[in-house]
């Protein structure tokens, strides 16, 4: 057996001992505490053995069963607050919502690359045009890239961004 094991067997009989010791009753003061002379349990033995604080007699303070009488009744016909609604757009904020639903209108009907400059087809809100990057896509967006799936427009003025794909009729 390895030294290690021996020196840990020791310990742990040690400490089981320690244990035992413990909890074994010494001499005639101890036995008489828990048990009478015959080695029987008393009736004393089994009373509760609590500290408590004297009772005031009188009313108690709270009845637990009923309501406390002060309490105010609500309203049976009284309507709740309605939250408070979202805050107030800014203007810009407003200018940016319109930008993106005009860009949703934009429609990329057909893209053509002649000579390595591409033209696309467009239509807004039922007219049609044919661009090349730099021109201007309704009244506001102007035409930043083209490419073979799909058109990039940008509005300078709320700096709306977006990319149309190609859809065809």
């Amino acid at each position: 057996m390895n030294r290690r094991y021996v020196l840990f067997g020791a310990i742990a009989a040690l400490l089981v001992l320690l244990n035992v010791w413990r909890w074994m009753p010494f001499g005639a003061d101890a036995r008489s505490q828990d048990v009478d002379s015959t080695g029987t349990l008393r009736l004393e033995d089994f009373a509760l053995r609590v500290t408590s604080l004297p009772i005031e007699p009188g009313p108690m303070r709270r009845d637990l069963f009923h309501a406390q009488p002060s309490a105010p009744k609500r309203a049976a016909n009284r309507v709740p607050a309605a939250p408070p609604g979202p805050p107030p757009k800014s203007p810009e904020e407003i200018a940016a919502e319109e930008a993106r639903s005009m860009l949703a209108d934009i429609k990329v009907i057909g893209i053509v690359f002649r000579d390595g400059v591409g033209q696309a087809y467009v239509t807004v809100g039922g007219q049609s045009q044919l661009v090349r990057v730099g021109d201007v896509v309704g009244e506001r967006f102007r035409v930043e890239e083209i490419r073979q799936d799909a058109v990039e427009l940008a509005d300078g003025a709320t700096d709306t961004r977006g990319r149309v794909p190609l859809t065809g009729t």
